[in-house]
């Protein structure tokens, strides 16, 4: 509806549009922004998971691959009868190897042969089953029969080392499989988890952990603190459990790129803003005039709204236009009754409620007194039309109290006329709803009655 409602200015015009595209630009910004985002996390975790899973492989190819000299021990104790006559070579080979920290041979559990020779001293004769022990991996791998990975463990000059214990049986004459003793594979600690790979993970900008899955302890952990939300892989090698976590240092979301992105989102949003408003200030001021605004309904003036109305029909944006012409019913009277500002103020109530009737197109304006003109612009058929006119003249049906408890009954009388817009022969629109309305008048008034070429006998009322 087109009036100059509540004494919306161009400014106030434009800046309530400004701050509705503001705010609907700022929404679909935002929501695009959390849509980015959480793709943008999607795929940060994505490489993660790869990175995680390419770095546990990683730390399994090395560990077993250290395990299997110790198998390779074993195979050699076996074939060997227990000779370890020749065990010095094989021992000084397998030490070139730098994961590997030392090499001990326990035939029935006692440490015999410790390999490197200096430190041997203090190890010989050490019971590796003895139940007092605090390291109870070399029980466990007797109990099961087979290699058992333990640690770290404290050695006596304060080293910390990975160790593999391998049971080797031997077979007796009678063909059966006797226990001969354990061989220890020794594994630095933490050199024989630590890789370059992971150095690469922290350069990257990850962070990660390795903790054993029972108890929580850390093993291995980067500089830099894991995210919580940090991804986790099991790692099962022979009997140990390990946790390896692995993440973004900095979280899953750059927050100097998203701060980035919503200043500018924030910008964007402001220069539409100010584009909008000084567009709709232009368009506004361009039909606005504040001489065209009635001081008692905040309607059209009827100068200004046949003005409008007359650009409207030149246009030739609506192929129709019916006008309607609303007239209260015995006002004088009572504005007489009630007072005049009483009057005033129930003819601008039901301004009010009349404007909630109209489209957006439509024109509202008042003629003079209390007499009202709505344009009504349509380019489809009509049939809505006696509906829409009654339902504009039931806008003044209303019960009025006055000051001395009285109640005087309120109604209008309405006459409409219509014809095709591209005339743009407003004034003889005019004359035709006129006389409808003087119809209405003539037949009983609280009616409605539409121009028709041959002038009724009796008014027509609409449902």
């Amino acid at each position: 509806m087109i009036s100059l409602r509540n004494g919306k200015t161009p400014v106030k015009a434009g800046l309530k549009m400004g701050a509705l595209v503001f705010a609907v630009a700022l929404l679909v910004g935002a929501a695009l922004i959390f849509v980015l985002e959480r793709m943008e996390i999607s795929n940060a975790r994505k490489h993660a998971q790869l990175a995680l899973e390419a770095e546990a492989d990683n730390l399994c190819y090395r560990i077993e691959s250290a395990l299997g000299r110790a198998s390779s021990l074993e195979a050699y104790l076996d074939g060997a009868g227990g000779d370890m006559s020749e065990f010095d070579h094989v021992a000084a080979s397998i030490l070139q190897d730098p994961m590997v920290r030392a090499i001990s041979i326990a035939p029935d559990g006692k440490v015999a042969y410790y390999y490197p020779e200096q430190e041997a001293q203090s190890i010989v004769g050490r019971d590796l089953l003895a139940p007092d022990r605090l390291d109870q991996s070399a029980r466990r791998a007797i109990e099961r029969e087979e290699l058992t990975l333990a640690g770290p463990v404290d050695l006596i000059d304060g080293d910390r080392v990975l160790a593999a214990r391998v049971p080797v049986y031997q077979w007796d004459e009678q063909g059966r499989r006797n226990l001969w003793g354990l061989v220890s594979l020794l594994l630095k600690f933490p050199d024989a988890l630590q890789s370059d790979r992971m150095d690469a993970l922290e350069t990257d900008g990850y962070a990660y952990q390795l903790s054993a899955s029972e108890d929580g302890s850390v093993l291995l952990g980067s500089k830099r603190p894991l995210p919580d939300d940090a991804l986790t892989k099991e790692i099962n090698l022979h009997n140990a459990r390990w946790t390896l976590r692995l993440g973004p240092a900095d979280g899953w979301v750059n927050w100097r790129v998203h701060a980035l992105s919503l200043g500018l989102l924030l910008l964007f949003c402001l220069v539409l803003a100010v584009l909008a408003y000084l567009i709709v200030k232009r368009r506004v001021g361009e039909l606005y005039d504040p001489a065209a605004c009635d001081e008692l309904t905040g309607l059209l003036t009827r100068e200004y709204g046949e003005r409008l109305i007359r650009r409207i029909m030149a246009s030739g944006y609506y192929a129709f236009a019916a006008l309607v012409l609303l007239d209260v019913d015995g006002f004088t009277h009572l504005n007489d009754a009630l007072g005049k500002p009483a009057g005033d103020r129930v003819l601008k109530s039901a301004c009010d409620r009349l404007k909630g009737c109209l489209r957006g197109q439509d024109v509202l304006c008042r003629v003079v007194g209390d007499t009202i003109m709505v344009c009504i612009f349509y380019n489809h058929e009509d049939a809505f039309l006696p509906g829409r006119v009654e339902m504009l003249r039931q806008a003044f049906t209303r019960e009025v109290r006055g000051p001395g408890g009285e109640v005087f009954a309120m109604h209008a009388s309405a006459g409409a006329a219509k014809m095709p817009a591209k005339t743009g022969d407003f004034q003889a629109l005019y004359e035709r709803a006129d006389l409808a309305l003087f119809w209405a008048k003539r037949d009983g008034k609280d009616r409605a009655a539409f121009y028709q070429e041959t002038p009724p006998d009796q008014a027509v009322e609409l449902p």
